[in-house]
């Protein structure tokens, strides 16, 4: 499977796995990816008007960001309807409609006015973006001037023994545990394709540094397979 084919329907891939994606996550990540959605809200600053949440998935992300006070109100944007609905569902269910406003929409042509947002929060999703320059630069416009981006993100594995580890797994557990509950394993084959056709820590933290964000840094979650990068504007 082609990974920049499988790009251009993105929305099709996601919206396929939509109904198992939580129970799934939760299930391969053995968790974890609950403790990495708090460590990347702690590194929002404490008090924001408004964040926005782009690849809001089911919306785990942006209700963290609320149910941690780091913003008065969160929107909430993906290009799949069917994760959308969940994470309407969600939210309603919560009681959160009135702070979490959800959007259908692309990184690369975001539909906010310039400085609209304090913070921007991505939760594994810029190796899915299309034209990743193009939705970096949207995302420092929609920014306001000294706001926080913070990413959660699976970069390209460099060492030679994580690498290892996280092929047996993740290339070969992963897309039969995910084939045999959602019945997408092609969609599962794809992220896995995602992460590999993805950047270095190193070469995501150049990135941002190259187009124009300040105080590039990352942390090492979960022996360097996860990182949170955290840059201003």
């Amino acid at each position: 499977m082609d990974v920049l084919n499988e790009k251009k329907d993105i929305g099709r891939v996601f919206d396929s796995i939509s109904l198992r994606y939580d129970f799934l996550n939760h299930l391969l990540s053995l968790s974890m990816d609950k403790a990495w959605r708090r460590a990347c809200v702690g590194l929002l600053p404490k008090e924001n008007e408004v964040v926005l949440d782009l690849a809001t998935g089911t919306g785990d992300l942006a209700i963290e960001v609320i149910a941690r006070n780091r913003a008065d109100r969160v929107v909430g944007v993906d290009i799949s309807l069917g994760m959308l609905a969940l994470a309407k569902e969600k939210i309603e269910r919560l009681g959160l409609q009135d702070r979490i406003e959800l959007k259908e929409g692309r990184a690369d042509g975001l539909e906010f006015e310039d400085d609209s947002f304090d913070a921007v929060t991505i939760g594994f999703g810029v190796r899915n973006f299309i034209e990743l320059d193009k939705s970096l630069m949207e995302i420092q416009r929609v920014m306001k001037t000294k706001g926080r981006l913070v990413v959660l993100e699976f970069p390209k594995v460099e060492n030679r023994f994580i690498k290892f580890v996280f092929n047996i797994y993740f290339k070969t557990l992963l897309p039969l545990i995910g084939n045999k509950i959602s019945k997408h394993g092609y969609a599962y084959n794809y992220l896995i394709e995602s992460i590999d056709s993805f950047l270095s820590f190193r070469e995501f933290e150049d990135k941002l540094k190259s187009l124009g964000f300040k105080d590039v840094s990352s942390k090492s979650k979960t022996l360097g397979m996860v990182r949170i990068f955290t840059c201003s504007k």
